[in-house]
Order: C-alpha cells, then structure tokens, then sequence
C-alpha cells in the first residue's frame, strides 16, 4: 500500500530543508491496531518500485510484530505480579502442583502455616507424600 499525503507545514518546511522530494509511506500495523507510519524518503524524484515498498511493508511487519509482543510481554509480566501478590499475600493454604506426577512446584505462607512445614521441606515433594489429609486425596 502506497500512501501519499500532503504533510502539515512544519514537517513539509523540514522535509524540504533536507531535501526530500519523494516519499513512500507505509502504516506500521498489527491485526488489532495502527502504531504509527514507516517513511521512505529520497532526494531525487523517484516513483518507488514494487520491490522498494515490498522491502519497507516487511519492515513495518517486523516492527509491528515487534510491537505486539513488547506489549504481550508486559501484559504478561503485569498478570503474573498480580498473581505472584495474590498468591503470595492470601492467608489461605494454596499450592501449586504438577498434573502429571502431583509434585508441589511452589506453596504460599498460608499452606506452610497450616502444615507446619517449611518451604524447602515440601518444594518438589509429592503431595501424597506429605500426609495432609486423613483421606486420600484424588487430583
């Protein structure tokens, strides 16, 4: 997609003091939104290729890729402090623990209270192993 469009007076102004007179402009989007806009600039009068813009459209994809995951990332990074708090602040007994051979992976202070155990007591162990409860207990 090439885009053309007369700029505001500034960044005209500007432009021509660098001595742009041809310009290829391509939006920088992801599936969801627009970030901004890649610019091509030359200083010859030029009509830019199929290949010129194929080149700056995939670096605009890269850049928005690049975006969307910067944002995912930190979306992620934000839900696990939200956990990690909430995990770690609860005065209820929570644990972690694997599906596959049910071995506690991480407990909160509420879980070591009320077992009486300490943390490096139980990290890795099998639940069963620790006898908390009178009745077996199914995962």
């Amino acid at each position: 997609m090439l885009l053309t469009f007369p700029p505001q007076r500034a960044a005209r102004a500007r432009l021509e003091a660098l001595g742009v007179v041809s310009a290829a402009l391509i939006p920088v989007l992801s599936s969801s939104q627009m970030y901004g806009v890649l610019a091509a600039y030359a200083t010859e009068p030029r009509s830019f290729t199929e290949d010129d813009v194929h080149l700056v459209q995939t670096v605009a994809g890269i850049l928005a890729a690049a975006r969307d995951r910067a944002l995912a990332e930190t979306a992620l990074r934000l839900s696990e402090q939200k956990f990690s708090g909430l995990f770690r602040s609860s005065p209820d007994a929570i644990a972690v623990v694997t599906m596959d051979d049910e071995r506690l992976q991480e407990v909160n202070d509420g879980f070591l209270q009320m077992t009486g155990y300490t943390r490096e007591e139980v990290l890795g162990q099998a639940i069963k192993q620790l006898d908390l409860w009178s009745e077996p207990l199914t995962l």
